[in-house]
């Protein structure tokens, strides 16, 4: 196991790479005691490359997470890697420690988009979260786990045995996933259930991970893609957003499930994966759409966005699935928008 530290503004940042097991727990132990002596009380603790985390592991990250929360400061988990995240979510402890919420203060209030109004609310405080890019050269790819607190967009499939051979765009968000398997493929989807969450076999994609700030109920003149952007970034005061919108269409149609990630200024990581919303250059992003087929059920508005895509999914069936320009012209009646500040932004491209 490997621990590197770096010390900025009180914060202390520390790294911990290979495996976190019952020879190397002690370690960690020595080392958090260490940086606790030298006068500090908020730790991060960056475990994205992190491999394996064994129950001994687990009891010196709730040992050192109640001491600090006695002493007034904080043990934070940042970018778990996948197999951590397991195992925090398998213990229930995932919601406790992984946690991405630098202060961020959103307010209820009422305003209004291109016509369109909206009714923001608060949803939790000091929500943020980290975006990631991932793409791969020719015949390399990876695997992503779709769990509840984030949302993706990108080309892949579901993880099944020749999956490569079906990859097609896909969206994810509140532990569920939507593919349209190519070529002449019709969306599928899957979603969280107890222990199972969907997992995608990836070429590339756009993955933002944390708690969702704020939400707001919206109504009016009918809304596009580029409005929801405007009114997310207005939400959340930020240059960059992760959104997640339910809604029907114009005209009191189809339901509709979009995700994205959005901005209002230019970034050197997402710049080739993001296109003008609108008209105007701002705001811009990366935005897909899933329009369900119709039937007899109502949505029946939800505060918590994995609730509220559960339900969606639940009583209808993709019908299609919008990527690029025809996703950003899709033009909601009403619905619910879910909207977080984004942080920082991670190329992790792989040759």
């Amino acid at each position: 196991m490997q621990i590197r530290r770096n010390v900025s503004d009180g914060l202390v940042e520390m790294r911990v790479a290979g495996r976190l097991d019952g020879y190397w727990a002690p370690q960690l132990a020595t080392e958090l005691d260490g940086v606790i002596r030298d006068g500090y009380n908020r730790i991060r603790l960056d475990l994205a490359d992190l491999q394996y985390l064994s129950s001994a592991g687990i009891q010196v990250l709730i040992g050192y997470y109640r001491e600090l929360a006695k002493m007034e400061g904080s043990l934070d988990v940042v970018r778990p890697s996948d197999p951590v995240r397991k195992v925090l979510g398998l213990s229930g402890l995932q919601l406790l420690l992984a946690r991405t919420n630098p202060p961020v203060s959103i307010r209820p209030r009422q305003f209004e988009v291109a016509g369109t109004r909206f009714d923001a609310c608060a949803s939790k405080g000091g929500a943020s979260q980290q975006c990631r890019v991932r793409g791969f050269e020719q015949y390399r790819f990876a695997n992503i786990t779709c769990w509840r607190e984030m949302l993706a967009i990108g080309v892949g499939a579901f993880s099944v045995a020749g999956a490569e051979e079906q990859f097609g765009p896909f969206l994810a968000a509140g532990g569920a996933s939507v593919c349209l398997p190519q070529p002449g493929g019709i969306p599928d989807f899957m979603i969280t259930s107890e222990a199972f969450v969907p997992e995608m076999r990836v070429k590339s994609c756009i993955v933002s991970e944390g708690s969702f700030a704020g939400r707001a109920d919206f109504m009016g003149a009918p809304a596009t893609a580029g409005n929801l952007a405007s009114a997310a970034l207005e939400m959340v005061g930020a240059d960059f957003a992760a959104l997640v919108v339910i809604g029907q269409t114009e005209n009191l149609g189809n339901y509709v499930l979009g995700v994205g990630v959005v901005a209002r200024k230019a970034s050197s990581v997402l710049g080739p994966l993001i296109q003008s919303l609108s008209i105007e250059k701002w705001p811009a992003g990366s935005f897909s759409a899933c329009i369900l087929k119709e039937s007899g059920w109502n949505v029946v508005p939800e505060k918590e966005l994995e609730s509220a895509v559960a339900g969606l999914l639940t009583h209808r069936a993709p019908e299609q699935l919008l990527t690029g320009g025809p996703a950003s012209q899709v033009r909601f009646d009403s619905g619910t928008l879910w909207a977080s500040p984004i942080t920082s932004v991670i190329s992790e491209n792989e040759g």
